[in-house]
């Protein structure tokens, strides 16, 4: 009797023991599935900033302190009267230009890697066929970006530039048609004297109406948010593979003296809200940008929020909404 009262007393001895064993290890487990949880929010909050951070540094463009504000060498200052910028247009115009939706898996330049280059989708969808077609308006007779499409692609490619006459010397490569005629969005002849046409018009002389066009190139110095909604009105775009455009956001060109300055009225040559509106309306059409380039020439300052920003950007964008049965080939 004596011998199992004893047993018992080691066996309930022993199972308590046991228990606390078993606490011991639940609260040890536990703790450690704390940490690594812990760990992992930690690290997921970490990578949350990080990004953060980058679309920080992207909409506000190297930012300084207050305190610390001064121009960057090789930056346009520009005074104090830039009060009158709203900073939500600036970030709405960066989050627009930032924004490479476009998936463009295969991509190359044509022209030289400084302004003349733009690069060109060579995706199964996008990619320039055989015959193609190019349009190319502002040139100032630099053809990098012709030669090089030529070459490539062995496209039929048409320029267009009236800025400057055809003077002796000057050569225009093989494989290039150039017009001295501008686009805009009506057909008139202006104060300097240059032919200006709507892409329509163009297109109808040139016998292209309904024409595929594998890349239209613009680069016209602040004149593409008049021509921009023409296209689109007139719905030119929808034989538009490619387009590659330099935007110029917030600049007006001073023609007495040159200086490229604010203006309180005009940011380029329709007002902020347009250029915003025109760029959602492109996004709405279907062109998705797949590849921006700053100008590095267009840097400026300003000073009211202590940031830098480059108001030209190169974008390359691809039309989603292409279908070739609906375009000429």
């Amino acid at each position: 009797m004596i011998y199992y009262q004893r047993f018992s007393w080691i066996g309930a001895l022993l199972i308590s023991f046991l228990f606390i064993l078993y606490i011991i290890f639940s609260s040890v487990l536990l703790q450690e599935q704390s940490q690594e949880s812990l760990s992992f929010t930690a690290t997921n909050n970490i990578s949350l900033q990080l990004r953060r951070n980058e679309k920080s540094r992207i909409l506000n463009s190297k930012r300084k302190p207050i305190g610390k504000c001064e121009v960057i060498k090789g930056y346009l200052p520009l005074p104090d009267s830039t009060a009158f910028v709203d900073e939500s247009i600036l970030n709405e115009y960066f989050n627009y230009v930032d924004n490479e939706e476009g998936v463009c898996h295969k991509q190359k330049v044509c022209g030289s890697e400084g302004e003349s280059g733009y690069a060109v989708c060579e995706d199964q969808k996008y990619k320039p066929d055989v015959p193609c077609t190019v349009y190319s308006f502002g040139s100032r007779f630099q053809f990098d970006f012709e030669v090089d499409v030529i070459k490539n692609y062995i496209c039929e490619v048409h320029t267009f530039d009236p800025s400057q006459p055809l003077r002796k010397g000057i050569k225009v490569p093989p494989g290039v048609h150039f017009h001295l005629i501008g686009i805009a969005d009506k057909d008139f002849t202006n104060d300097d004297g240059w032919e200006m046409q709507t892409l329509s018009t163009i297109m109808r002389k040139l016998g292209h109406s309904r024409k595929t066009i594998d890349i239209l190139k613009i680069d016209i110095e602040g004149w593409e948010w008049k021509v921009l909604p023409d296209i689109l009105f007139s719905r030119q775009f929808e034989c538009v593979k490619q387009l590659a455009i330099e935007v110029h956001f917030g600049l007006q060109i001073n023609k007495t003296t040159g200086f490229k300055t604010f203006s309180r009225n005009n940011w380029g040559f329709v007002s902020k809200n347009e250029q915003i509106d025109v760029l959602k309306r492109l996004q709405t059409f279907g062109f998705k940008i797949f590849k921006r380039k700053a100008n590095p020439v267009s840097k400026v300052f300003l000073k009211r929020f202590c940031r830098e920003i480059t108001t030209c950007n190169v974008l390359s964008l691809i039309n989603l909404e292409f279908e070739r049965r609906k375009c000429q080939i």
